[in-house]
């Protein structure tokens, strides 16, 4: 047996229509109606003089205690009454109001029997009743409308509202999401295939780019409101607006949700906390050292998330493939000064060996200036940052540079850091511009900030991309720590290389860790006392690329198809049309 009158939505609709405190359905809560002021003593008609507060209080309870909007509106119409205009000072055919409300008040008995109508003010009416006068509008708009009778209530009635989405109007919207690119995100594509639309988009923006796009030829039922696309997407698609960073710590995600802990789950989550407390002490450490002392370095290091060309709100970008763009950032905490390295995906991927050979860049751009021991801090993404290509290059430009380089990770969950601020200010000071190739992007690196340290910005050609990857063979020995232990590259939470002997690098697995454990990587485990030094020499270092790096040809046909219809101007024609597409029909992958 249904029992609607215990239905929240109908205790809601009482409680509204009496007048009690309730609460809407997005959680605001609604105070009670209460008696509110009578009008001040500068009234012409002196009505806090007819009416005394007590009878006031009595008008007020009645009216609430109707307690249905149908016949409040009965009562409203009964003593709020349009009423010709007396007198018009301007020409009907120019006036703005032709009637005007007249307002009264019954005087009640005892036995609650009216006597009289008493005139009064808009204001005492409407202060008296609690209401607005929106709410007394209606009421007359339904007493015209119903051509003598005031009109029922006809909320919740309407029958034609769409009320089921079928099947084909589901389609429609997944064509639509279709038509776009996602993306895979940067940081967690191993764990996840959710795929990331522009982060410039969103439901609202979706629907409106929805209703253009939809065509009534092809389709019959279209949806018609923004619910109806956010529902339909979230239920059949594992899509989002935007590419995340992995900066919540899994374990400590589930140890928040477990209720019941064990003891050494409980000692387990404690030392995570201290891990990322002292990785905050210690970068606080580096950057203050740096400020003191003009022969260290301390810098942090990101790859920006992918950027595209053209870029803009131009609706046709949204579903075309764009040209991907790449910044790395190294930000120096010292001095406050931000380096870009920039190239497009025709130049380079976005893997070990260009992160690796940028930061030998930054290495061989700041080494001139007298700097003798280099602190590095970056996230932990073993494909970019925390794997022996980068090792390597830090070995070498040790033993070239004569230089200590040591480079620390920050704690999953906590890998912001002031580098993050350059990705920012880039991504707020480009919302709203239409940039339409690279070299436009990087003009907007260099102007990003404008105070007296504007970021300094490389462009990243093949002939600075060298592979590192390549002179692993060269060392001796990744596998062994010198105390026999098998290395464990993705525990490492610091390295540090001594210019004295470079190819011996030293390592923690934790912060916490009293002192450093080492890897020899110039002798073999079990060496002979004829062990040398590895073979590796600068001369074997050879550029990754010696030709630009083909584009998936459906990628390089949106975008000629941009340029032939004007969305992209005359003048970038040239620049796209010198892309090397593929011949396959493999799909691109820039997840190298």
């Amino acid at each position: 047996m249904k029992r609607k009158e215990d239905w929240k939505d109908e205790v809601r609709k009482q409680n509204v229509n009496r007048g009690l405190q309730y609460i809407s359905r997005n959680g605001k809560v609604h105070n009670k109606k209460l008696l509110k002021p009578s009008c001040p003593t500068t009234c012409r008609k002196k009505c806090y003089e007819k009416i005394s507060g007590e009878t006031r209080s009595k008008i007020f309870k009645t009216f609430w205690d109707i307690g249905d909007h149908s016949r409040q509106w009965d009562f409203l119409t009964k003593y709020a009454t349009k009423e010709i205009k007396k007198r018009i000072t301007t020409d009907k055919e120019n006036t703005k109001r032709l009637s005007t409300i007249a307002y009264t008040l019954p005087i009640y008995e005892t036995d609650n029997v009216v006597i009289r109508n008493i005139p009064v003010c808009k204001t005492m009416f409407l202060n008296t009743l609690s209401i607005s006068f929106n709410f007394l509008y209606t009421a007359l708009e339904k007493l015209e409308k119903g051509q003598g009778a005031v009109q029922s209530d006809q909320r919740g009635k309407h029958v034609h509202h769409q009320k089921k989405i079928t099947d084909e109007m589901k389609q429609s919207v997944l064509d639509h999401v279709a038509s776009f690119s996602p993306v895979e995100s940067h940081y967690i594509r191993k764990d996840s295939n959710k795929k990331y639309l522009d982060r410039s988009l969103s439901s609202p923006k979706m629907f409106r780019l929805y209703e253009e796009w939809f065509d009534s030829s092809k389709y019959t039922n279209k949806i018609t409101n923004v619910r109806q696309c956010r529902d339909i997407i979230n239920n059949n698609i594992n899509i989002s607006f935007h590419k995340p960073k992995k900066d919540v710590c899994e374990e400590c995600h589930i140890f928040e949700n477990n209720k019941q802990h064990t003891e050494q789950e409980a000692e387990k989550q404690a030392e995570d906390l201290k891990q990322k407390d002292l990785a905050r002490q210690l970068k606080a450490e580096d950057k203050e050292l740096a400020q003191q002392n003009p022969e260290i370095l301390t810098a942090a290091y990101d790859l920006q998330k992918c950027l595209n060309v053209p870029h803009g709100n131009v609706s046709t970008f949204y579903y075309k493939r764009k040209l991907t763009v790449y910044n790395f950032t190294v930000f120096d905490l010292g001095h406050r000064q931000g380096y870009c390295f920039a190239w497009h995906q025709q130049t380079a991927k976005r893997g070990a060996n260009e992160i690796a050979s940028c930061v030998f860049k930054f290495i061989e751009q700041t080494v001139m200036a007298g700097i003798k021991d280099y602190r590095f801090w970056s996230d932990n993404c073993s494909g970019q940052n925390r794997n022996r290509i980068v090792f390597l290059m830090y070995m070498m430009a040790s033993y070239k540079y004569k230089i200590k380089i040591s480079h620390r990770f920050l704690i999953v969950g906590d890998t912001q850091n002031e580098g993050d601020s350059m990705h920012a200010l880039i991504e707020r000071q480009t919302k709203d511009k239409i940039l339409y190739t690279p070299a436009q992007w990087y003009m907007a690196f260099q102007f990003a900030k404008t105070d007296d340290k504007p970021y300094k910005v490389t462009e990243v050609s093949q002939d600075i991309v060298m592979d590192f990857k390549t002179m692993l063979t060269k060392v001796n020995n990744w596998n062994f720590a010198c105390d026999g232990s098998k290395m464990q590259w993705n525990k490492v939470t610091e390295i540090k290389i001594e210019p004295e002997n470079p190819y011996k690098l030293c390592f923690k697995t934790s912060y916490m860790a009293d002192s450093y454990n080492c890897i020899d990587c110039a002798n073999k485990p079990k060496a002979t006392r004829n062990q040398t030094v590895p073979n590796i020499d600068f001369r074997d270092l050879r550029p990754a690329y010696n030709r630009p790096i083909p584009i998936d040809k459906n990628k390089h046909k949106d975008l000629m198809d941009m340029c032939n219809k004007l969305v992209i101007p005359k003048e970038y024609h040239l620049f796209f049309s010198s892309l090397i597409k593929t011949d396959s029909n493999r799909n691109e992958s820039d997840s190298e």
